[in-house]
Parts: C-alpha cells; structure tokens; sequence
C-alpha cells in the first residue's frame, strides 16, 4: 500500500464522516475543506461504485439512495385552465 492509498482511504473516512455528522446528506461545498477537487470527486467516484453513497442529479451527496413516501401519488387529476373558467375574457 502506497502513499496515495493511505490519503484516497483518509479522505474516503472523512467524506462518510461528514456525511453523517450533516445528516446523511450533504452538497460538494461541504467536501472542499478535505483537498483538491480532483481528489475529491475521485473519492465521491470510489465510493458510489462501491454502494457507499448515491449521488442525485442535482449533485447531492447521500449514504442512502432518496425514496419517495409510499404515499407519494404522481398528479394524475390536472386539468388545463380553461376548463375551469379562467380563461374568460371579461
């Protein structure tokens, strides 16, 4: 074991430390104080493949991948405007 491992495994340790301390999830800002973004992001990449974190799309970081409720129901009921009268002209 290298070196660079050692740092990768100790930037991994306090990325999933911070993570839990925020709550489970968190945004990169967060991350900049552990090192160069590029050894960052390459960690983030390490460990989403491992199933440690997900990353959503607008770039969050979580432990847990993001459900919806189970109550969740997609709004399936709409209906435009002008059915209800409020597209009339006065």
């Amino acid at each position: 074991m290298t070196w660079k491992d050692i740092i990768k495994q100790d930037i991994k340790a306090k990325i999933l430390a911070e993570i839990k301390k925020e709550g489970g999830a968190l945004g990169m800002k967060n991350l900049k104080q552990f090192g160069e973004e590029a050894e960052i992001k390459l960690a983030l990449s390490e460990l989403e493949k491992d199933g440690k974190i997900f990353m959503h799309k607008d770039g969050d970081i979580y432990t847990h991948k993001p459900k919806f409720p189970s109550s969740y129901k997609a709004r399936t009921n709409y209906f435009p405007r002008s059915i209800h009268g409020y597209d009339k002209k006065i």
